[in-house]
C-alpha cells in the first residue's frame, strides 16, 4: 500500500528520555540527526527549557550525502568546534532513527572524538523507536559507568532519588515537592541526579528512592557496587486526591508510569492491589485500573 507506515516513532521516543537525563549535567549533548529530532526534544519533550535553565544541546545537522557516505569526520569536526566554544564536562552523543537505519558505529565515533578532545565521550545507541523510559535507562547507565566514583564513604541522612525527570512527574514542579517532603523527614541532603556532582557522590548516599521504573536499573547498579538499599516510592499525589473526588463504586483509569500510578491508586482508600501489566485495585464493586509500564 502506497504511503503505509508500519513503524513510527513514539510521541516521546527514547532519544528524548536520554537527552532529559543529560539535561543540566554540564555536558555537550549532540543529537545525531538532521535537525528535526533535536527540535522536538527542546521544543516539546523538555519543559526545563522554558524555566530559564539551559543546556548545551546541539543537532548533528546530518545531510543526506553525509549519512549515506558515512562522513563521520565532518561530525567530529563540528563537535570539536563546539568544545572550543563551550566549557563542558563531557560529550554525549544520542542516537536517532537516521543513524539507526544506516548502522552508525557509535564506539568507533566515540574513539574518533576521544582522540581530538580532552573530556570524556559517552554514547547512547537510541533508535527513536523505543519509548522514553528506555532512553532514560540507557543514559543513566552511561553516566553512572563513567562518573560514579568507586571509592566513597556514605554520609548520614543523605538520600538519592532516581527517575526524577519531568517526563516522569505528575506535575512539572514535583521535583521541588520531593525535596521538601524528604527534608521534612529530617533528611539533610536530597540528590536528584540533575547535576554531575550528584553522580560523583552517588556512593555516599545512605538510601536511594526510585520514583519511576526508568530509574530502577540505576538504583540496582549502585546497590551492586556499594550495597546502598533502595525503595520504590512516589511523592506529591496527596494534593491530587484532596479535591473531594468521589471514587466509591466507580471505575477509574490512571494512565502514568507505574510507581506514580500505583501510589495514586493506593491512596484512593482502596483495599487490594496487584502489580504488573494492567495493574488494578478492587474498589467496592468496581475497579481502579492502572495502565503503566511493568516494574519487575
Amino acid at each position: 500500500m502506497k504511503g503505509l507506515w508500519k513503524y513510527i516513532s513514539p510521541f516521546a521516543p527514547d532519544q528524548s528520555g536520554a537527552a532529559s537525563v543529560f539535561y543540566g549535567l554540564q555536558g555537550i549533548v549532540v543529537i545525531c540527526d538532521a535537525g528535526g529530532c533535536a527540535g522536538n526534544i527542546c521544543g516539546f519533550d523538555e519543559p526545563r527549557w522554558f524555566s530559564g535553565r539551559k543546556s548545551a544541546v546541539f543537532s548533528a545537522g546530518l545531510r543526506d550525502m553525509d549519512a549515506i557516505m558515512g562522513r563521520d569526520d565532518r561530525l567530529v569536526a563540528k563537535i570539536c568546534q563546539a568544545v572550543d566554544h563551550v566549557q563542558a564536562a563531557f560529550i554525549a552523543i544520542v542516537g536517532t532513527p537516521v543513524p539507526s537505519v544506516i548502522g552508525t558505529d557509535y564506539q568507533a565515533l566515540k574513539r574518533m572524538i576521544a582522540k581530538k578532545v580532552s573530556i570524556p565521550v559517552i554514547t547512547v545507541d537510541t533508535t527513536g523507536m523505543g519509548l522514553y523510559d528506555k532512553g532514560m535507562e540507557a543514559a543513566y547507565k552511561a553516566v553512572c559507568s563513567q562518573f560514579i566514583e568507586p571509592l566513597a564513604v556514605p554520609k548520614k541522612n543523605m538520600v538519592g532519588v532516581w527517575g526524577a525527570i519531568p517526563l516522569e512527574f505528575m506535575h512539572p514542579m514535583d521535583g521541588n515537592k520531593i525535596v521538601d517532603i524528604l527534608q521534612k523527614d529530617e533528611v539533610d541532603k536530597v540528590v536528584l541526579f540533575d547535576c554531575l556532582d550528584d553522580y560523583r557522590q552517588a556512593g555516599t548516599v545512605t538510601k536511594n528512592i526510585v520514583i519511576s521504573p526508568a530509574g530502577l536499573e540505576a538504583a540496582q547498579y549502585v546497590y551492586k557496587i556499594f550495597g546502598i538499599p533502595y525503595e520504590c516510592r512516589y511523592f506529591g499525589n496527596d494534593n491530587l486526591l484532596t479535591n473531594d473526588i468521589v471514587l466509591q463504586d466507580k471505575s477509574v483509569l490512571i494512565v502514568h508510569q507505574q510507581v506514580a500510578a500505583l501510589d495514586m491508586a493506593k491512596k484512593s482508600t482502596c483495599f487490594r492491589c496487584k502489580a504488573g501489566y494492567n495493574s488494578f485495585l478492587v474498589y467496592g464493586k468496581k475497579r481502579v485500573v492502572v495502565i503503566s509500564s511493568y516494574l519487575s
